[in-house]
């Protein structure tokens, strides 16, 4: 296996030892801890599992400290690198099958998404409607943003080659990185693929997931990009409308949701 490394953001993650340093699975990969600011010292005692910790005096944003730990994984020899999530929603024993398509040459990229297991139909009746409507809103807004069509936009478990890092530099710090960076992948033409992965769920996670507020903050930031980039919101609406009737014409059930609770 090539030299891989797991980068682990995390800001008042009060469950890290648990959901990481405990976890027998990630004992055998090297992890970059990055403590983005967090207000109390996390608990990082009791464990066989080797990691490096990286500390932000401040609290930047998950894309910021996403940044800060594949530089760090660049000096420290990594060739694939995992982006992770620190509040046990994915699934560890899942790494193997999701850095595959860089160690075959399939891709440079590998973009996790939960819809696209056999049972994606059990798998969104176990999503909160909320949620599952931040995620279908998330798709079309990314693709207007992007002109890519990805299955699930907002998944952060993803693997990237270390070769393709210098062309990857996120400069969104907050959520706003997850289409920043599907943005790059297209512009510079690197070749990337989704694969299917497992996302838990429970009261933890859902308490502190995205929401619609947040969702129309990131949205209205990239518009307000767009227009300083001289780029008109004509381009924007003829993308939406173009993503919403595809995904209307899907016979997704909750479309009318999406566009009632975008209008």
């Amino acid at each position: 296996m090539k030299p891989l490394f797991i980068i682990i953001p995390f800001y008042n993650e009060s469950n890290l030892r648990k959901n990481i340093l405990q976890n027998k699975t990630l004992e055998q990969y090297r992890l970059i801890l990055v403590n983005d600011g967090s207000d109390t010292e996390p608990d990082l005692s009791s464990t066989n599992t080797p990691f490096y910790l990286l500390t932000h005096k401040e609290n930047l944003g998950q894309g910021a400290a996403l940044q800060t730990g594949m530089e760090f994984a660049k000096l420290a020899g990594a060739e694939i690198i995992v982006h992770f999530d620190a509040d046990g929603q994915h699934s560890a024993e899942e790494i193997k099958e999701l850095i595959k398509p860089i160690e075959t040459g399939e891709a440079s990229v590998v973009l996790g998404s939960r819809f696209l297991r056999k049972n994606e139909e059990k798998n969104q009746t176990r999503i909160p409607l909320v949620k599952l409507m931040v995620l279908k809103i998330a798709r079309v807004i990314q693709f207007c943003f992007t002109g890519v069509w990805l299955s699930d936009s907002q998944n952060g478990f993803r693997a990237i080659s270390v070769s393709v890092l210098p062309q990857i530099e996120i400069q969104q710090n907050r959520m706003a990185h997850a289409i920043e960076l599907i943005k790059i992948l297209k512009q510079r033409k690197i070749k990337f693929v989704e694969v299917p992965v497992t996302i838990r769920y429970n009261n933890h996670l859902n308490k502190k997931g995205q929401k619609l507020s947040n969702g129309f903050f990131i949205v209205l930031r990239l518009l307000v990009e767009q227009v300083l980039q001289k780029k008109t919101l004509f381009t924007f609406l003829i993308s939406f409308f173009s993503a919403f009737f595809i995904e209307l014409s899907k016979g997704k059930k909750f479309s009318f949701l999406i566009f009632a609770a975008i209008f």
